[in-house]
């Protein structure tokens, strides 16, 4: 791949070392939290992480309330755009 690619937890994780010496987690649930845990230890991120807090939400019955959408075919509806270096 040609451009910069990163996750959302690891920016995330890079921000907040930035504006601080520590940083905390918030996560939906405490095993969600272990798996964010674990994906900082992953990226070297761990040594700054003073902790992990789930504010134990369960949001499984509120996505089966969303309504449905249609689904589109992106292939017919993509751009491609030059990489300009």
């Amino acid at each position: 791949m040609d451009i910069p690619v990163t996750a959302t937890l690891e920016s995330a994780a890079l921000v907040a070392h930035m504006m601080g010496s520590t940083y905390s987690l918030v996560t939906v649930d405490y095993q969600n939290g272990k798996i964010q845990e674990s994906l900082v230890r992953t990226c070297s991120l761990h040594e700054h992480l003073s902790s992990q807090r789930p504010f134990d939400m369960d949001a499984k019955d509120d996505y089966l309330k969303l309504p449905k959408y249609k689904t589109y075919d992106l292939k017919a509806r993509v751009q491609r755009v030059p990489y300009i270096q």
